[in-house]
């Protein structure tokens, strides 16, 4: 009985983690940089991540889908065309 019950602990565990894992919130990573530009903020929204880069005299943001990357951002020339996703997300835009 003690090994069923060491074994039934085991698999909740482990179903436990699994069911952590797969659902777990995917959001599109900002660069650190972009067109030797640095990274000064980011937010999560509605599926879309923005992040905002700036130097003196120049500002512009870059948005990206949380589910592939891609790119929706006007500025290609200075954004990335796509971008990694991973699970440590941004914070939720205001406003």
């Amino acid at each position: 009985m003690k090994t069923f019950l060491t074994l039934l602990a085991f698999v909740t565990s482990l179903s436990a983690y699994t069911f952590v894992g797969v659902h777990a919130a995917s959001c599109a990573i900002c660069p650190l940089t972009t067109a030797n530009i640095k990274l000064v903020s980011k937010c999560t929204s509605h599926g879309i991540t923005t992040c905002m880069y700036k130097k003196t005299g120049l500002t512009f943001f870059c948005s990206y889908d949380n589910t592939n990357g891609w790119g929706k951002s006007p500025l290609f020339n200075l954004c990335e065309t796509n971008v990694s996703t991973g699970t440590q997300c941004a914070p939720a835009c205001l406003g």
